[in-house]
């Protein structure tokens, strides 16, 4: 165990040494403060990840609600009446915000109407029959991934709601949604500029991007992208964009439809003003330090040149001399020891 002789220390290292508790205190208080401000900063980050992923769910969750009641009052269909039932599907499309086209289906997988052909139109099957016949087996609503519409050949994101008919799944309705649609919710304020936000569906198949999206909608990402995607339904981690920036991410997954969204922002943005008050801070502890072993070297002069009169006159005592005055420097208590010893050798004369 480290010991320390405080007796062989100098005045001044003592007065310093009491200086030590304080700028840890400081440089323990700078270092808390830039890990509360980083967290700060982390926990902005993924609320406004999360409430992107709640703009996203709302979005779609409206389209699917709105085609649940329309499958819910489809007694056209009870009755084979697909060119009254087309008539309302295309009325519901034009009322219906950010749905693009609506199809019936059969079982089997074979389209029977679209919002974009005349009800007489001969249509060809889906090229997405096991998400189809999910739904028939299941009888309950599905938020599909990005696809490549049939009809449209356009990338949307599918919402399936089954039909029911006398106690059976007679009917698939599924409302294309495109992804431009989705892509639009990034043009919010919730994330600022320079900040790259993503929207992705289970496969990892972009459906929106903040930055360049035209040229990465419809596309998946990397495998290790979408094992990070996978993982736990919400994170933060760091690394590199598409664009090759370092950055710091946010990630949450949605437990309503399944799709993620992610942001990312680079580094020197970040950490831009976390360094600024890291420095402010350090500069602040320098500052308190360098004034406190000013102050301290000034207080230890001070008392030294009194330690070193009062020397003298003692050293005068002991030869006889009587003449010999202090000044009347140094801290009270040494000032008054001085009035006292001038007094003591005035009597002494």
């Amino acid at each position: 165990m480290l010991k320390i002789n405080f007796r062989s220390l100098s005045l001044t290292t003592l007065l310093l040494l009491t200086l030590v508790p304080g700028v840890f205190a400081l440089l323990l208080t700078t270092y808390t403060s830039y890990q509360r401000e980083r967290h700060a900063a982390d926990q902005d980050l993924l609320g406004r990840v999360r409430a992107m992923s709640q703009l996203v769910d709302q979005k779609l969750l409206s389209v699917q609600q709105r085609l649940e009641l329309l499958a819910a009052t489809s007694d056209e269909l009870t009755y084979g009446d697909l060119a009254r039932f087309h008539r309302k599907m295309v009325a519901v499309q034009s009322s219906t915000e950010s749905v693009d086209v609506l199809q019936l289906y059969a079982p089997d997988g074979q389209i029977l109407l679209s919002t974009h052909e005349p009800a007489s139109k001969s249509l060809p099957r889906t090229n997405s029959f096991a998400r189809k016949a999910a739904v028939v087996a299941s009888g309950r609503s599905a938020i599909g991934d990005i696809t490549l519409g049939t009809v449209t050949k356009k990338v949307l994101i599918p919402i399936d709601v089954p039909v029911w008919v006398e106690g059976r799944v007679a009917y698939v309705l599924t409302a294309g949604v495109y992804a431009e649609h989705i892509n639009a919710l990034l043009a919010s304020q919730v994330f600022p500029d320079g900040w790259i936000a993503v929207i992705y569906d289970r496969q990892g198949t972009i459906a929106g991007r903040k930055l360049n999206p035209e040229q990465y909608i419809g596309k998946k990402v990397a495998p290790q992208v979408l094992e990070w995607l996978n993982g736990p339904a919400e994170r933060l981690g760091e690394g590199r964009t598409l664009e090759g920036r370092q950055s710091v991410a946010a990630m949450t997954r949605s437990l309503q439809t399944g799709y993620s969204v992610t942001a990312s922002v680079p580094e020197s943005v970040l950490q831009g003003p976390l360094r600024r008050s890291l420095l402010i801070n350090v500069l602040a502890v320098c500052t308190s330090l360098g004034l406190g072993a000013y102050m301290a070297w000034r207080f230890a002069q001070s008392m030294r040149n009194a330690i070193r009169d009062l020397e003298r006159a003692t050293d005068s005592v002991a030869t006889g001399q009587t003449s010999h005055t202090l000044s009347a420097g140094g801290v009270g208590e040494l000032r008054q020891l001085g009035q006292r010893f001038n007094s003591m050798m005035l009597s002494l004369r």
